[in-house]
């Protein structure tokens, strides 16, 4: 924004209006600086130009900032710790990368990441958690509590695959979309549920076709009313 300088603020479009706004709150040097959606009107380049500069100068000011947003990439790329918000409630206060990984509602997984995380209906029987996303079923939790319960699972960390292997089960693929750094999402159907699997090539088989899918248990999550329920 320098060649601005001498500009008044009228004559200044509104995501150069924005970026004069954020440069004034910085330079001021405040221990804590609150931004509210800051980066809203402006292009793709500007703002990924802003968020970088974001990192660099508050770490060498050592400021804190607190930046609401409802962008996901902003936030995960931004934060230090990430308080996620549904209805005026925080719902989780981590890591970004906790967020992402240990989700602790289900509105959680679902929101972060995309696509969101899988959620898939399952039952409690005597020897175990069942769904049919498993082979196998998952070990009860001690203290389970009354609900629906289903079965939270990242399209990424599902293994796919041509034929069968111990754990797998079978499905079949109905849609496919090439993705970034050409990863594919593909939606694979699974007795009456709609699977989103996420892998970093095609998929070994056409639209129609028979793949098999494998959940490691230790990405398996279980959640109840949408709670997680800790193993």
């Amino acid at each position: 924004i320098r060649p601005m300088a001498k500009s008044y603020i009228e004559d200044l479009d509104i995501g150069s209006r924005q970026k004069v706004a954020i440069g004034r709150a910085v330079a001021r040097q405040s221990e804590i600086v609150l931004f509210d959606e800051p980066t809203t009107n402006m292009g793709v380049s500007a703002k990924l130009q802003l968020i970088q500069a974001f990192k660099r100068v508050t770490r060498r000011l050592r400021q804190t900032i607190v930046y609401v947003t409802h962008d996901q990439t902003e936030a995960m790329t931004l934060a230090d710790k990430i308080a996620l918000m549904k209805s005026g409630k925080i719902l989780q206060y981590d890591q970004p990368h906790i967020l992402y990984s240990e989700p602790s509602t289900a509105f959680g997984g679902w929101f972060m990441g995309n696509p969101g995380m899988n959620f898939i209906p399952a039952t409690v029987a005597p020897d175990g958690i069942r769904s049919a996303i498993l082979a196998q079923p998952l070990p009860t939790p001690r203290h389970l509590p009354k609900g629906e319960t289903s079965i939270g699972i990242r399209p990424e960390r599902i293994l796919m695959s041509a034929t069968a292997s111990a754990g797998s089960v079978s499905g079949k693929l109905l849609d496919q979309a090439v993705g970034i750094a050409g990863r594919y999402l593909t939606s694979v159907k699974v007795g009456d549920a709609v699977i989103k699997v996420n892998t970093a090539g095609a998929p070994p088989v056409g639209l129609g076709g028979t793949v098999h899918l494998v959940v490691p248990h230790s990405r398996a999550m279980l959640y109840v009313d949408g709670l997680r329920v800790a193993a």
